[in-house]
């Protein structure tokens, strides 16, 4: 099993020093395990900044390295706490890709914990709703339905698929005030 964190620390060790670790429970590194080091650095794009320190690395830079260096371990169980948390859209989309690409390729058990629903049915095969600690329902992200988000959340939402996305909205309320806005169709 591997688990990485909400927020991957910071350190001053360089990105290849911190996958070498990720392989050092094994023993001595090998010629086995610079092979599988080279497979995850080119699959997680990490060529370019492999000298850099940990802390001089940007959130999403460092998810991919936590990730990575979570798969040098050869887990059959991956545990991922937020890793797409406070990252701009596109380090959220290719965090998930890259992470589902690995994990379908090696037939890994991930488990992720997400707060962006849109990016839970998009990349997940199936969902385990909580709310408060507490399991509330577990299904195919395909049957999820929008009284199921109801329930949990307690606020109004509407889903919707198009072009075999699936598409999100939670209602809000309009006090009365000056401020206007107007919603589009």
């Amino acid at each position: 099993m591997s688990y990485v964190p909400q927020f991957v620390p910071e350190s001053g060790l360089g990105v290849l020093e911190v996958l070498e670790l990720s392989r050092r429970p094994f023993g001595p590194l090998g010629a086995d395990d610079r092979v599988m080091i080279e497979e995850i650095i080119e699959s997680f794009a990490l060529g370019n900044f492999l000298a850099r320190p940990m802390r001089a690395l940007s959130g999403g830079e460092r998810a991919l390295v936590g990730i990575a260096g979570a798969l040098l371990q050869s887990p059959r169980l991956l545990l991922l706490d937020e890793p797409t948390a406070h990252l701009d859209p596109k380090n959220q989309l290719d965090v998930l890709q890259r992470l589902s690409l690995a994990t379908k390729r090696r037939q890994i058990t991930t488990l992720i914990v997400l707060h962006d629903v849109q990016h839970a049915l998009h990349f997940c095969d199936a969902l385990l709703l909580m709310r408060g600690g507490t399991l509330q329902a577990s299904m195919s992200s395909g049957a999820l339905e929008a009284h199921h988000l109801r329930t949990l959340y307690d606020v109004q939402a509407r889903l919707f698929w198009h072009e075999g996305h699936p598409f999100v909205a939670f209602a809000h309320e309009h006090p009365h005030t000056t401020t206007h806005h107007v919603h589009k169709e």
